[in-house]
């Protein structure tokens, strides 16, 4: 387990047995005979062997990550840098699990891409040409504003105003002013404010090269049809080599169908995918060489109901490790606490399904040595920043949160999830876990349930191909069932 956590979660107290680290190892093995048009990597321990030079980035954005602590890409970044530096292909999906590093996989080809060009044009041409080069679109302002910093500490403090971000809910005056001022060739946005800038002309896009969906099934809402209708009917209008980025922690051939039948995407693409190997030993049936060619056609935004076999769970990191430990109602929160000490965990994020339940939570979990702080999707936008900064910086251990206030957030160090309440699915249970164990690192997901609970969590781990053992916390440390078992019994042992 990840340092951070308990000397006896390093020793191995949830160490994947030998089984399901062969299931991992056929899983990459399949995964190599995978069709080229279908690259697709195993998901191993994390990082993989050798450096981003090696993928062709540039030194000094190599030298800048390592600063920034970045040292090593991911299987996905493998993957995708590589192709979306060198191929023409029109269109691209990336799909990858929750924290499998999927933004910088896009982001360093399009930022190295400027970088060279400014080299070519020199700096005064290429700020004073008009019009974006690349477009990045996501379904929430928070991700808009995650993607936004990631973007410029890559691009360093010489070139920061390359970049710009145009979501809703701020200020369109000053946003208008800073792409007049800045004259940005990357723009983060959300399709409402990004469509009402195209229309009023203050964004143009008719000769951006590049065009990134991020979490693209969610952008197939019909909230958002008339705006996305409007910026891909304007996108790279006017520009030779124009191309689309899809990305998602689940292309389903439901969604992949639909982005066709809207014009989203045409024939010729790549379809880049990293597995995490959880499921078990065969793999997924691959997909065509155009990420169009899907089959069962599903008409519509993706259902809100239970996945079936056709649409496909995301999937969870490898590098997570996940128990249960069974609590009454009115003890959860002492059970929450008793478990953050038991592994030593440095950030935790408590989930509950209700945001009335959030302060009287964190009230219960607040100690000398737990500090406590709530988030909420109705938080207002200075607020919610200014909790999510403390928590980033250390300054608060643990979070209190409801599932929908930390969709598409990204933690860095966040080594412990809590489920005080259980999520309505297995789909939602895969989110939450998404907030530990990101790029490569290791975290713990720990649920609580109470009574007939425990088996709609050995539903879950079924349907996800995991393991979800039953634990216990005894005299300060997690204690398996089994050992607890074997203690109480010596003759089982």
């Amino acid at each position: 387990m990840a340092r951070s956590l308990a000397p006896q979660l390093r020793l191995g107290l949830f160490a994947r047995p030998e089984r399901e680290r062969e299931k991992r190892g056929a899983g990459a093995r399949a995964c190599a005979r995978a069709r080229s048009s279908r690259v697709k990597v195993a998901a191993g321990s994390g990082a993989t062997g050798g450096g981003f030079e090696t993928l062709g980035l540039r030194t000094d954005l190599a030298a800048r990550l390592r600063d920034l602590g970045v040292f090593k890409p991911t299987p996905i970044q493998s993957a995708a840098i590589p192709t979306l530096s060198l191929s023409a292909a029109p269109v691209y999906a990336i799909e990858s699990y929750t924290g499998s590093g999927k933004t910088l996989a896009y982001l360093l080809p399009i930022v190295q891409r400027l970088l060279d060009q400014q080299e070519q044009e020199g700096p005064k041409q290429f700020k004073s040409s008009r019009g974006i080069r690349a477009l990045v679109v996501v379904p929430s302002q928070e991700l808009a504003m995650q993607i936004f910093r990631v973007a410029q500490a890559v691009l360093g403090d010489d070139n920061r105003n390359m970049v710009c971000q145009c979501i809703g809910g701020a200020n369109k005056r000053r946003q208008v002013a800073a792409m007049k001022a800045n004259m940005p060739k990357i723009v983060v946005g959300t399709p409402g404010r990004l469509a009402d800038l195209s229309k009023s002309g203050n964004l143009k896009t008719h000769s951006c090269k590049d065009l990134v969906l991020d979490e693209a099934d969610k952008l197939l809402q019909p909230t958002y049809a008339e705006d996305m209708e409007l910026l891909l009917r304007h996108c790279g209008k006017k520009c030779d080599g124009h191309r689309r980025v899809l990305c998602s922690a689940t292309m389903s051939k439901q969604s992949a169908k639909v982005f066709e039948a809207k014009g989203w995407v045409t024939g010729g693409g790549q379809h880049l995918s990293v597995s995490s190997g959880a499921a078990g030993e065969e793999e997924a049936p691959p997909r065509g060489s155009d990420i169009a060619e899907a089959e069962d056609v599903v008409a519509g935004s993706r259902s809100s109901s239970p996945p079936s076999p056709r649409t496909p769970l995301p999937e969870l990191s490898p590098n997570l490790d996940h128990c249960f430990v069974p609590s009454r109602r009115d003890r959860k929160a002492d059970t929450c606490r008793r478990c953050i000490n038991a592994l030593s965990a440095s950030k935790v994020i408590v989930f509950h399904n209700f945001g009335n339940q959030l302060a009287q939570t964190a009230a219960k979990l607040q100690t000398g040595t737990i500090t406590t702080a709530v988030l909420t999707s109705k938080m207002d936008k200075e607020r919610k920043r200014d909790v999510i900064r403390k928590f980033s910086d250390g300054k608060v251990r643990v979070l209190v949160a409801s599932e929908a206030a930390t969709r598409g957030l990204d933690f860095p160090g966040c080594d412990l999830v809590v489920n005080m309440d259980l999520p309505m699915d297995a789909e939602h249970y895969v989110h939450r876990a998404g907030r530990t164990g990101r790029g490569g690192a290791e975290g713990v997901v720990v649920t609580l349930p109470h009574g007939k609970e425990v088996h709609v969590v050995r539903k879950y781990a079924k349907q996800l191909g995991i393991q979800v053992p039953e634990y216990e916390v005894v005299a300060g440390k997690m204690e398996s069932k089994a050992e607890a078992e074997a203690r109480s019994d010596p003759s089982r042992s």
